[in-house]
C-alpha cells in the first residue's frame, strides 16, 4: 500500500475566486502532508483560537489513546493514501470529500470514509477543520 494522493486534481476546479483557490490549495497540502505522516502540518498551519474538531471520536471513546498527542503519527508512519472523491470551496470553507487506506505500525490495514470541512481566515490559516468518518473503522485499529 503506497502514501500519496491519488485524483489531487479534484483540488483544482476552474471558475473558483482567488481566495477559493488559495483556501482549496491549502486543503490540497494538509492532505499531501497527512499522506506522508506529518499530521503536525495542520497543526502548524491553525489560526490562533482554531480548532480541530473529529466527530465520534470524544476523549471517552479514545480511552487512554486520548492523552497521547503523537497517537496518529505513531499509528501511521508510514502515511496514508487518500483518493479524493470530490471538493467544493465556497468563500473561506473547502469540503473535502475522501476515502483513506493506511498500514499501522501493528500491521493492520485501515481504511474509511470520510469528509473533512475546512474554514479558512483572512491569511489562509485554518480557523476550523471539522472531520466526520467512521469512528469504529478507526477505533478498531488501536
Amino acid at each position: 500500500m503506497n502514501a500519496g494522493v491519488l485524483d489531487i486534481e479534484r483540488f483544482e476546479v476552474p471558475g473558483r475566486s482567488a481566495r477559493e483557490q488559495r483556501n482549496a490549495a491549502r486543503a490540497r497540502e494538509i492532505f499531501l502532508a497527512f499522506s506522508r505522516s506529518d499530521f503536525g502540518y495542520l497543526f502548524a498551519n491553525l489560526a490562533p483560537g482554531g480548532q480541530v474538531e473529529v466527530v465520534g471520536l470524544s476523549p471517552e471513546r479514545m480511552g487512554r489513546h486520548a492523552q497521547n498527542p503523537n497517537l496518529i503519527p505513531e499509528l501511521f508512519p508510514q502515511g496514508m493514501c487518500f483518493r479524493i472523491v470530490e471538493t467544493i470551496a465556497e468563500g473561506d470553507a473547502v469540503c473535502v470529500r475522501w476515502e483513506d487506506e493506511a498500514a499501522t505500525s501493528t500491521g493492520k490495514t485501515y481504511r474509511n470514509k470520510g469528509v473533512t470541512i475546512f474554514r479558512f481566515d483572512d491569511e489562509g490559516r485554518v480557523a476550523g477543520s471539522v472531520e466526520y468518518l467512521d469512528p469504529n473503522q478507526f477505533l478498531e485499529v488501536l
